[in-house]
């Protein structure tokens, strides 16, 4: 099957399910109620480094480029289980991190699931188009990244996985541009202490579908392995009531990844 095919079907799929689920919801519910409202909504968060699925990222996350603090800003749009959002990551230093990326998702009971295009505009490599508007599969700087998650209802116990579908996860086999399929499984349990306390425990497992080098997309410079853990960790939050009507949340976290042979402390600091 040929790229653009799978990402038609993955489109589809989410099309198909989300369509299914909004035609209960509208035989069910023949008057619109708060709830079914559209909300806008605004989050920012402060951060020691940007870490994703195993790895703290730079610009290459090359020994050269240490990961520095960096401000995160999010904006959804959600009415009805659909939410459209914006995502961006901005580096503290000019040779940062630097991420604009948009998504859609789509929530029912316990599952979602979700499709992001995934934009980083820092530091592109040599073989990348650095034109926003490419999306040759061979040259963009965009990943397509198609994600679920589900959690169970009795225990605080939820699974996410999440497959990279089309752009730059690949590499060449002779003249042919073959992606990898890099795949990531996440299972997190979450420990309430109190009403302001929890601390969460989690590990991952990161795999390619397509083994085209020997490499997959969640390792840093130091990994050259297709497949391994790539998270045991514990973050522990904990929320500050400033006023009657605001409060921050505050993060700790320490995790340890074998795939990529370090270890990283994370910091953040959630103000809006």
């Amino acid at each position: 099957m040929k790229n653009h095919y799978r990402i038609a079907f993955a489109l589809s799929l989410v099309f198909c399910i989300s369509s299914a689920h909004a035609q209960e919801s509208d035989s069910a519910h023949v008057q619109e109620s708060d709830s079914d409202k559209g909300k806008l909504d605004l989050s920012f968060t402060l951060q020691n480094m940007f870490y994703w699925r195993g790895a703290p990222l730079s610009v290459f996350s090359t020994p050269e480029q240490t990961p520095a603090p960096l401000m995160i800003a999010e904006m959804t749009y959600a009415k009805k289980g659909f939410t459209a959002g914006f995502w961006t990551g901005q580096s503290f230093i000019s040779s940062g991190y630097k991420n604009a990326s948009y998504y859609v998702k789509y929530d029912w009971g316990n599952f979602n699931v979700s499709l992001w295009d995934v934009y980083t505009y820092s530091g592109v490599a040599q073989n990348r188009s650095r034109d926003f508007f490419n999306f040759k599969n061979a040259e963009t700087q965009h990943f397509i990244d198609l994600d679920f998650g589900y959690k169970l209802k009795k225990i605080p116990l939820s699974f996410f996985i999440a497959t990279i579908i089309y752009g730059r996860d690949g590499n060449y086999v002779g003249e042919d541009y073959q992606n990898r399929y890099s795949t990531y499984f996440k299972v997190d349990y979450l420990l309430k202490v109190n009403e302001t306390i929890g601390v969460d425990f989690f590990s991952s497992y990161g795999l390619v579908l397509n083994n085209v080098d020997g490499v997959n997309f969640y390792g840093t410079f130091d990994s050259t392995d297709s497949h391994g853990f790539t998270e045991f960790g514990l973050t522990g939050s904990k929320k500050f009531q400033i006023t009657p009507t605001y409060s921050i949340d505050l993060s700790v976290g320490a995790i340890a990844s074998p795939l990529s042979k370090r270890v990283d402390g994370l910091i953040a600091i959630k103000l809006l």
